[in-house]
């Protein structure tokens, strides 16, 4: 029989007050008068980390004071080993301690809690019922994504933290925290930036409609997130629950709050990148629109306070996520086959943002229902562009000035909403006139959006007819098409290629990956800023959340030679070649006038006139610069000196920036065109580049190669050519392509990305490329790439991906094939690289570990190395969760021990020389 508790000695009195010290309190409900009351919780994985193995035995020796040491060591090691951790807390806080024997003699561990009943057979002498009420702290409730629950009163939510943000009609909003060890509402296809992490918002519904106000919600939320993936400008919905006799909601928390907010804080951009990207956010409201529409249903609420901004951190200071919210007043209705045009009846939802024929002009309207076409959310929709529009052009005083002329013409017009945009028919003469007015008197020069979005865009969302309006769906092609048309005339990087055909999905891709460091003037020598000072005022980029002024490298190669021209700023100093210079303007936007901090940009990749190839590598720059605080001071690659140590004459120079032999150029060797290193004899072979410093052949470059090769340029040349893409030949390119529907979003980019990486490799296979479409099952082989680029372009990209079937039918066939030929045949297998072009959202299930180990237990068996056969996965998007996942691939060798490495990961804007030799090379395999 079990004997009492000794609260008396040091060591379990030690183990209550920790117990005590160390719980959190719930914020889950309305917080009680008295703080005695409050509900607290403690972490499992924190009682788990205390009590240790060392701390148990001593524990358990004071409650059997007349026990062997071994016998209390032998209890300790089967609640370590077993978990029981909980379960022995437990009985600490009821004064039950002996009594873990019994638990441990029914098997009654953790994986029990929280217990209802009595198990079976289980003593009287023991006060189970006691035990059951206290078990609550250590049972602390798990949130879920997708959760529908009805919680009972007595559990404990880990929420840890609750604000009220906002209250109102029969409801309150909340900001919340969820404690990371019972925060399970972010799986892999809910998972957001990790700049906000476990925070949330919690929506409480109170009042006699309680229950109604919450169903309609959530009914909304459902239907809305069953029409396919997440998308960007929807709020995330996480699930619902009851508890405490209150209805809940849990929604993604956006930071920045309102639209108005926003506006009203933010000061008016005036970069023309800063514009492309509010625009970008608020075009990207269409497809929530569109989300709603597919599902037969009507929103009813859009307006500045429904409209929620969240920040993305670490990009331009204008990029917003802008996300639809509060789908209390929409509604949904089954189609109707025989209806040529949806209608349904309207929910009395925005005023000032509603359309003409939500308008009710008198008493009976008012309290009557009216049909309305699903175009009355376009019309809402364009009355927020169209207060953007004139928030970027005059900022936040000229968008109440705007709201005030509306208000006047609304008030003369004797009309009951007051503000609107329209007359009870038709949009307000005024709004128009506003709009001509930012095109002809206001307009930044480096606008190219605002001025064009009233004509054809906002002046057809604000027809009077609702069923006149453009559809969700065409709003999306013509602001895809404006965006475009206004990155290509505005991206710096088109500039340095002028004239190169270069897809615009890379261009953004490339734009989002570079970092110029951030270089103070203490950076630079007296002899560097003498020549630094003497630089020509050349166009800005903006680049890392710093803006910059940069040099065209094409310019510089036709400048003469002469210390005393400007062009020949960041000269390097072994080639004497030209580097472009970055010049950051000052804090406070002042020109050119004040001092300014230079920086040479990093020039990987570019093509050099073949006197001049030599370049400063910019993998060796990365490696050793990082962007710094304003005044913080380092050193640069190009102004150490070359007889340091970890500097070579082949950290700074580039010889053969050139391609190697077949169909495309060869490099010339006459004695003319040889660099300082080729005279020297000192190859890449002789000389193979260290993991630090690798070649790095960035996207723009090999994009303007291909363009220049393609336009029959015989000079073009691709940097590192001759040296790196002798291991390509002779082998087997297979592309496997993830054409499901995560990868939508980044079809412009994959397509654009294929078609340069088979164009690279098309000469290297001489039976052809092959493409393996892993959702659609398309097959193809092509010795011409740009054909198999444009079956690329036409692909359906919709269902989910089982990654694991394709390799298994790629891998195991390959496998097979080197199995019946054995280590050393007359006729060797051709050597094979998979190139797999995905997200890492493998929503279909199957792993590709399996096909991938098997497959690596054959080479070692058959005494075949790396170079035999490599998978390389190309990853895009920025899914945190698929990132991660391919991690895991990517290091298999070192989690399961296996003989080989075959697999490399590389982003889709990384190093193109990684993507085609990472899987096969150690060099370029992190």
């Amino acid at each position: 029989m079990a004997g009492l508790q000794p609260n008396h000695d040091p060591a379990v009195q030690e183990a209550l007050q920790w117990l005590k010290d160390n719980g959190c309190n719930s914020c889950a409900s309305d917080q009680p008068s008295d703080p005695r009351q409050t509900k607290r919780f403690i972490p499992a994985q924190a009682v788990r980390k205390h009590f240790d193995y060392t701390r148990l035995t001593t524990i358990i020796k004071a409650l059997r004071p007349t026990c062997q040491l071994f016998q209390c060591q032998q209890v300790a090691g089967r609640i370590v080993r077993e978990g029981y951790h909980l379960v022995f807390c437990i009985l600490l806080r009821i004064n039950k301690a002996p009594h873990i024997e019994t638990f441990l003699r029914h098997d009654l561990s953790d994986k029990i809690l929280p217990v209802d009943q009595r198990p079976h057979g289980f003593p009287d002498s023991v006060s189970f019922e006691d035990f059951r009420d206290k078990q609550w702290p250590f049972c602390a409730y798990k949130l879920f994504a997708g959760m529908v629950k009805s919680i009972s009163s007595e559990k404990i939510i880990a929420i840890v933290s609750r604000t009220e943000l906002a209250k109102g009609d029969g409801s309150t909003i909340y900001k919340i925290q969820v404690h990371p060890e019972y925060d399970g509402l972010q799986d892999d296809e809910t998972s957001v930036s990790s700049h906000l992490p476990h925070t949330y918002v919690l929506k409480a519904y109170d009042g006699a409609e309680a229950q109604k106000h919450h169903d309609a919600e959530v009914e909304a939320y459902d239907k809305i997130h069953s029409g396919g993936l997440p998308i960007e400008s929807l709020l995330r919905y996480y699930g619902t629950y009851t508890y405490d006799g209150k209805y809940y909601v849990i929604l993604e928390y956006a930071d920045v709050g309102t639209l108005e907010d926003f506006l009203r804080e933010t000061p008016k951009p005036t970069r023309g990148e800063h514009i492309i990207a509010i625009w970008r956010g608020a075009f990207d409201l269409v497809e929530a629109v569109y989300r709603v529409h597919m599902q037969h249903g009507w929103h009813q609420d859009i307006d500045m306070e429904n409209i929620l901004v969240r920040s993305k951190p670490g990009v331009s200071p204008y990029s917003w996520s802008m996300k639809l919210a509060d789908y209390g007043r929409s509604h949904f209705k089954d189609p109707d086959i025989t209806s040529i045009v949806m209608a349904d009846y309207d929910t009395f939802g925005t005023k000032t943002y509603g359309a003409p024929e939500c308008y009710r002009s008198d008493r009976f309207s008012q309290t009557t229902r009216l049909q309305v076409p699903q175009g009355v959310d376009i019309w809402s929709l364009g009355c927020i562009w169209s207060e953007l529009a004139v928030w970027i052009v005059k900022g936040y005083d000229g968008l109440q000035a705007y709201r005030k002329r509306r208000r006047a013409a609304t008030d003369e017009l004797g009309l009951q909403n007051p503000g609107c945009f329209h007359n009870g028919e038709a949009v307000l003469p005024c709004i128009q006139e506003v709009h001509n007015g930012l095109r002809w008197d206001y307009m930044s020069d480096e606008d190219y959006v605002t001025g064009k979005i009233w004509q054809g865009l906002i002046e057809q969302m604000l027809h009077s007819k609702g069923n006149e309006r453009p559809h969700s769906r065409e709003l999306r092609q013509e602001i895809t098409k404006r965006l475009s048309e206004a990155e290509a005339r505005l991206t710096p990087t088109a500039r340095i290629h002028k004239g190169a055909d270069i897809p615009q999905a890379i261009i953004r891709s490339h734009s989002r990956a570079r970092t110029v460091p951030n270089i103070s003037e203490q950076d630079v020598t007296a002899e560097q800023r003498r020549r630094y000072t003497s630089a020509a005022v050349v166009p800005s980029v903006y680049y890392d959340g710093h803006s910059y002024l940069m040099q065209s490298p094409r310019q510089s190669f036709d400048q003469p030679e002469g210390s005393g021209d400007p062009s020949f700023i960041g000269r390097n100093r072994i080639s004497g070649h030209t580097q472009p210079v970055l010049e950051e303007e000052d804090d406070l936007g002042v020109g050119p006038s004040t001092p300014q901090r230079s920086a040479t940009l990093p020039r990987a990749g570019y093509t050099y006139p073949p006197s001049q190839r030599s370049f400063v590598n910019s993998a060796t720059m990365r490696s050793q610069v990082s962007p710094v605080g304003r005044g913080q001071s380092r050193e640069l690659p190009w102004q150490r000196d070359s007889t340091l140590p970890g500097s070579s004459h082949r950290d700074m120079t580039e010889r053969g920036s050139h391609d190697g032999t077949g169909s495309h150029n060869r490099e010339d060797t006459s004695p003319g065109n040889r660099s300082c290193s080729d005279t020297q004899n000192l190859s890449l072979t002789d000389r193979a580049p260290s993991h630090r410093n690798k070649p790095v052949l960035e996207l723009l470059s090999a994009f303007y190669w291909m363009s220049e090769k393609r336009r029959g340029i015989r000079t073009a040349r691709l940097p590192y050519g001759a040296e790196l893409k002798g291991l390509l030949r002779g082998r087997d390119h297979l592309f496997i392509i993830d054409d499901s529907t995560s990868m939508y979003s980044s079809r412009a980019e994959l397509c654009a990305l294929f078609e340069l990486l088979a164009y690279i490799v098309e000469e290297d296979d001489p039976d052809g490329v092959e493409v393996l479409c892993t959702n659609t099952g398309v097959s193809l082989k092509e010795i011409d790439s740009s054909k198999l680029a444009r079956h690329i372009n036409s692909i359906e990209w919709d269902g989910r991906t089982n990654l694991e079937n394709r390799l298994v039918r790629v891998l195991g066939g390959y496998g097979e094939q080197l199995e019946a030929r054995g280590s050393q045949p007359k006729d060797p297998i051709t050597p094979l690289t998979v190139y797999v072009l995905t997200d890492g959202v493998w929503q279909g299930g199957g792993e590709p570990e399996v096909p991938i180990m098997k497959l690596v237990y054959t080479l070692a068996g058959l005494g075949l190395d790396r170079k035999q056969v490599g998978v390389q996965f190309i990853v895009f998007g920025e899914n945190a969760a698929g990132w991660q996942h391919l991690e895991q691939v990517d290091d298999m060798q070192k989690a399961y021990g296996l003989p080989l490495d075959i697999v490399d990961t590389e982003r889709a804007n990384g190093n193109v020389w990684k993507m085609l030799r990472g899987a096969i090379d150690p060099v370029f395999d992190d």
